[in-house]
């Protein structure tokens, strides 16, 4: 399960660096209004028709969590909108608390980032057992991507995985699921 993980952040920051690092420039002279001139107008103009998911990209870590409940607002919309079952959406729902506090963690701590890495690791664990292997893998790259969305939050992503560089650590025993 480890290697799943693994290979999916990997794919995921490697999507949001593509994304954060092409956002400033103009396209081509000949765009029309209905051409997005720039990655970000691109983006935006997604985000307008519902194409994909309205995201927050102020320029904090953790962005708006008016209830509280550890997830930032426009992701709770997003897992909310899933046609998933219950039990999926609350599987998401702890990836998405994980890869929030990932981002707050104080990274001299360790002990605060081996247990936000025990989140993280029941998160993905969780996924991959409401799911199916691909989907789960698939839902993980998802939540991840709409999380790290920003420039400040892919580079206090890193700062975590940064922290946890060369450290062992080891599945726990069951689903994960509400851990």
């Amino acid at each position: 399960m480890n290697k799943r993980y693994v290979a999916a952040r990997s794919i995921g920051i490697t999507l949001v660096l593509a994304l954060s690092g092409c956002g400033g420039g103009s396209g081509f002279s000949t765009a029309t209004p209905s051409t997005p001139t720039s990655l970000a107008n691109a983006i935006l103009q997604a985000e307008s028709t519902g194409a994909v998911p309205k995201l927050n990209h102020d320029n904090t870590v953790l962005g708006p969590d008016v209830n509280g409940n550890g997830i930032r607002d426009d992701i709770d919309l997003y897992i909310a909108a899933q046609p998933d079952t219950a039990a999926q959406k609350a599987a998401l729902s702890q990836m998405a608390v994980a890869l929030q506090a990932s981002m707050a963690v104080d990274t001299t701590n360790r002990n605060a980032l081996l247990a936000v890495s025990t989140k993280m690791m029941n998160g993905v664990a969780c996924l991959f057992s409401v799911y199916t292997d691909m989907v789960g893998g698939q839902k993980s790259d998802d939540i991840e991507k709409i999380t790290v969305n920003t420039m400040t939050r892919l580079h206090a992503y890193e700062k975590y995985n940064t922290a946890l560089s060369g450290s062992v650590l080891s599945d726990q025993p069951g689903t994960g699921c509400g851990e």
